[in-house]
């Protein structure tokens, strides 16, 4: 008896290979897609979860700069901190560095449950960049946290503690801190330059051409730009100058020719005042650069617009003599002697003294120290070697403030080919335009230091 027994013929054996292959290989690529997207999506998750993680360690650290730990008597444990945040300006390229000084508490819980201090650290934190290149993800930076012990068991150490590198973020392009009472600038002007002088190294860290020569005194605004007079086109104007970005805008005097004499000042009202040729003192909005007054002068205008008297944050007032080397300070009761005839005098926001000549070739800016009543040391004028106007950042009132400025990139490629450049509305000083692939994202935060 035959049977009739069904079976797939060789051609439908290599029809359904052929079906099926086609199906493995659609899956695979797809699976291929999906997974590229994946890391992509992956890639992004964290570039946007380690910037928001760096920004809470860097807020949280200049948010503590300057705390100086006191026993239940009121007792500071290490005394002051001299400078508690300094920030390094790393120029037209990244990145800037900030150090931050305070102490530490590890508090601890006694048997009843309640929280009393343990021990106490001094200690320092420096962030800073590492350049970094592989062959597989280019060249980028990496963030880097340092902890130093300065002070330990209620004394401070002779030899500081250095610790271990800490690896904070990958694939860094931009870090800058803006705005920082840590690094206090000195500003000074001669022909069509303005000179900016980092106070804590004493040293010169650039120069801006103006294209104009300013006359006389110069004063820093609430918002860190810098005013001066200039004579152009028979006439004085005021000039607006950006010490970030060099952009010194002209804004004219009302009147005359003679309208305006050169002095200037920045008032505790955060008004503008221009000494006039005559008896009297314009008042300006800086914002709106607009007039709202005349005034006759009283004598704290005319110490405000008097460059060669200055009073600190104590209330004691400083005069150059301008025919001896002298300064007198709180009707002669400090006397400072100098190597100079000085004409310009500016106070720090840590009360410390600058003077220097006025057009004296091979001038130096010196320093004084009130408390020891002395000169403790002089800023080289290395370019132009004259000083027409002097000013500094210490009256700025936004310098108990940070900003900070963090991009990343990511790790792979992502996607098309694309242009990215820095957002023109962003702070800090370094531009860069980029053409790849890789994706891109700016952290910003302003920081309230609350000890300062």
């Amino acid at each position: 008896m035959l049977h009739n027994k069904k079976a797939f013929t060789l051609v439908e054996m290599l029809v359904a290979l052929s079906v099926s292959s086609i199906i493995v290989a659609a899956t695979y690529a797809s699976f291929q897609l999906i997974q590229k997207q994946y890391k992509k999506n992956i890639d992004v998750t964290e570039l946007h979860s380690s910037g928001r993680a760096v920004m809470k360690v860097l807020e949280r650290e200049i948010r503590m700069a300057g705390y100086e730990y006191r026993d239940s008597n009121g007792v500071m444990t290490y005394g002051s901190i001299l400078n508690p945040i300094e920030v390094s300006d790393s120029g037209n390229k990244c990145c800037d560095e900030v150090t931050i000084v305070y102490d530490e508490v590890f508090d601890t819980v006694n048997a009843q449950g309640v929280v009393i201090p343990g021990s106490v650290n001094r200690i320092q934190t420096r962030f800073y960049t590492v350049a970094h290149t592989t062959s597989t993800k280019g060249a980028r930076f990496r963030l880097v946290k340092r902890t130093t012990i300065l002070g330990t068991n209620n004394g401070l150490l002779p030899r500081p503690i250095v610790g271990p590198v800490e690896w904070m973020a990958d694939f860094v392009e931009d870090l800058q801190f803006i705005n920082t009472t840590g690094k206090a600038f000195l500003y000074a002007t001669d022909a069509k330059q303005l000179h900016v002088y980092d106070t804590n190294k004493r040293t010169r860290t650039k120069s801006i051409a103006l294209g104009y020569d300013p006359s006389g005194s110069i004063s820093i605004g609430s918002s860190g730009l810098i005013y001066s007079l200039v004579w152009f086109l028979g006439k004085w104007a005021g000039i607006e100058i950006d010490p970030v970005s060099g952009a010194s805008p002209m804004f004219f005097s009302p009147g005359s020719g003679n309208r305006w004499a050169p002095g200037v000042g920045i008032g505790v009202d955060g008004l503008l005042y221009i000494n006039t040729a005559g008896s009297k003192v314009d008042v300006y909005d800086p914002t709106t650069k607009q007039l709202k007054s005349t005034v006759t002068p009283t004598n704290s205008i005319k110490n405000l617009l008097d460059s060669s008297k200055v009073t600190n944050s104590n209330g004691v007032v400083c005069e150059a003599s301008k025919v001896s080397t002298v300064i007198n300070c709180s009707n002669n009761s400090i006397t400072l002697n100098g190597t100079q005839i000085y004409k310009h005098l500016e106070f720090s926001s840590d009360d410390t003294l600058y003077a220097t000549a006025h057009n004296s070739f091979g001038a130096s800016i010196d320093i004084f120290s009130l408390a020891s009543q002395s000169k403790i040391g002089e800023i080289l004028v290395d370019v132009g070697n004259k000083t027409w106007g002097l000013t500094s950042a210490s009256n700025v009132k936004k310098l108990s403030t940070v900003k900070i400025l963090l991009g990343l990139r990511s790790k792979g490629l992502y996607g098309k080919k694309r242009q990215s450049s820095k957002k023109s509305y962003h702070a800090g000083n370094f531009n860069f335009i980029r053409n790849d692939k890789y994706q891109r994202d700016t952290f910003t935060s302003t920081v309230a230091m609350r000890n300062l």
